[in-house]
């Protein structure tokens, strides 16, 4: 297991590493005879992030601070601990808050906010 250790190591990474990251955390809950391929553990963390999308979405999408942040010319970093602010108290099932922030950041949150 990779440890996150700051910040700076999430923010050069792709969405599909950020999921890849996240279906580790999920996988250690799961019995499994082998360990999981990288696809595998990128669905596993999509499936957790389509689990958590609802609540997700009514604290993001709804939060006019984090709105008006993201509507400045905000680097990366100050967006995800925005996000993370945000999210704080959200229950994620082993998944790092700071991944998630992450992968919103990386999935965009017009994109996120679209369909909510």
């Amino acid at each position: 297991m990779e440890h996150i250790e700051n910040l700076d190591s999430l923010v050069g990474l792709t969405e599909d590493e950020l999921y890849v990251i996240a279906g580790r955390y999920v996988a250690r809950g799961r019995m499994m005879a082998t360990p999981p391929e990288k696809s595998t553990l990128k669905n596993f963390g999509k499936s957790r992030m389509r689990e958590l999308m609802p609540e997700i979405q009514s604290r993001v999408c709804k939060n006019e601070r984090l709105i008006e942040i993201a509507k400045k010319e905000t680097d990366e970093r100050t967006l995800i601990v925005s996000v993370l602010d945000v999210l704080s108290t959200l229950i994620t099932g082993g998944v790092p808050l700071v991944v998630i922030s992450a992968l919103i950041i990386k999935i965009g949150l017009n994109r996120l906010c679209a369909s909510s």
